[in-house]
């Protein structure tokens, strides 16, 4: 990335801008993977991620949940305040 963001500076050419900045994501990817990688060996930091993947799976569940009922009591007081009207072809 350096020798790209070097040839940048040098030319002006605007394609080595980009490569130096898309390689940025690669760049952050791999260090995640090395950083895991060194710490998968630790009974400690795998059983705390595995808690920690839990607890992400809970809350999903929570947020899900209160989403549900939250549109369900939305409707609920949408129809409390306008009643459905009568379907099409009824005597009223």
């Amino acid at each position: 990335m350096v020798a790209l963001l070097l040839a940048y500076a040098v030319t002006g050419r605007w394609w080595t801008a980009v490569l130096a900045l898309a390689a940025v994501p690669v760049l952050w990817g791999l260090g995640l993977a090395e950083l895991l990688g060194a710490r998968l060996e630790d009974p400690g930091f795998l059983h705390a991620l595995k808690a920690l993947g839990r607890d992400f799976r809970d809350w999903g569940g929570e947020l899900a949940r209160w989403w549900q009922e939250t549109k369900r009591e939305l409707r609920e007081t949408w129809n409390d305040d306008k009643p459905l009207p009568p379907p099409s072809g009824s005597s009223r």
